[in-house]
């Protein structure tokens, strides 16, 4: 109950080992931004990406090696999926107005919508049978 206090709503709780701490207060670094570039890059996020190619493909290996969601999908299909996110972030307009990044904020909203429910669909997908649910 005591950390319900500690986490305002919408928020996520986490806990570090004492050694990650270390090792990253060492180096300088602090978990907030060490949490948000982890989840940006994999998510190849369109701001803050200049100079990150590296660090994404990485991640992405990262991704499949631990196995993540190849219960369902491929490696092949993976590495697919996170070229079509790329993608989609480096049509960011850089430069743009504010009303053409409003624009291709709602655009790309509606993509990864659209984006989601193809890969879902996809037939390597094993739905819950109907019992399960």
């Amino acid at each position: 109950m005591a950390n319900r206090r500690l986490c305002p709503p919408g928020a996520v709780l986490f806990y570090f080992a004492v050694s990650f701490l270390a090792a990253l207060q060492a180096n300088g670094g602090n978990p907030k931004r060490l949490l948000t570039d982890f989840m940006d890059n994999l998510a190849h996020s369109s701001w803050n990406s200049e100079g990150r190619d590296a660090a994404k493909a990485q991640l992405v290996e990262y991704f499949i090696a631990h196995g993540y969601g190849q219960q369902h999908y491929t490696a092949a299909d993976i590495r697919s999926l996170f070229k079509e996110m790329d993608a989609i972030g480096q049509l960011y307009p850089d430069k743009g107005t504010t009303k053409m990044i409003k624009r291709y904020t709602q655009w790309r909203d509606k993509h990864y919508h659209y984006s989601f429910k193809k890969w879902y669909r996809q037939l390597r997908r094993s739905h819950p049978k109907k019992e399960e649910l």
